[in-house]
C-alpha cells in the first residue's frame, strides 16, 4: 500500500483556544488506515493463495516422466520439482 492509498488527514481545527487535531479524528483516521492496509494485505494473500494452488493443481498432473526428460529429480510431494523452478529463477542450472 503506497501513502496515496491512505485516507487523508484530518484537517487541524481549534480546539479550546488551540490548533490542533481532534483525537476523535485522529482514531478514525489511524482505524481508516489500518483497515485500508489490512483489506490490501488480504487482497494480496488471496491472490496469492490462488497462484500456489494453481501451480500445486499443474504441478500434480505433469507426470513425472517429463520431469525426469527435462533433467529434473522428481520427488513425492513435488520437493525436486520446487528446487528446479526456484534455480531456473534464479538463472541457475
Amino acid at each position: 500500500m503506497t501513502p496515496e492509498q491512505l485516507p487523508p488527514l484530518p484537517e487541524p481545527r481549534e480546539i479550546e483556544g488551540r490548533w490542533g487535531y481532534d483525537s476523535d479524528d485522529m482514531h478514525a483516521f489511524y482505524v481508516d488506515g489500518f483497515n485500508a492496509a489490512t483489506a490490501a494485505l488480504r487482497a494480496e494473500l488471496d491472490a496469492l493463495r490462488g497462484d500456489a494452488e494453481r501451480y500445486r493443481w499443474l504441478r500434480s498432473r505433469i507426470p513425472g516422466g517429463t520431469y525426469r526428460i527435462m533433467g529434473v529429480v522428481y520427488s513425492e510431494g513435488g520437493a525436486g520439482v520446487d528446487a528446479a523452478i526456484d534455480a531456473a529463477m534464479k538463472g541457475t542450472p
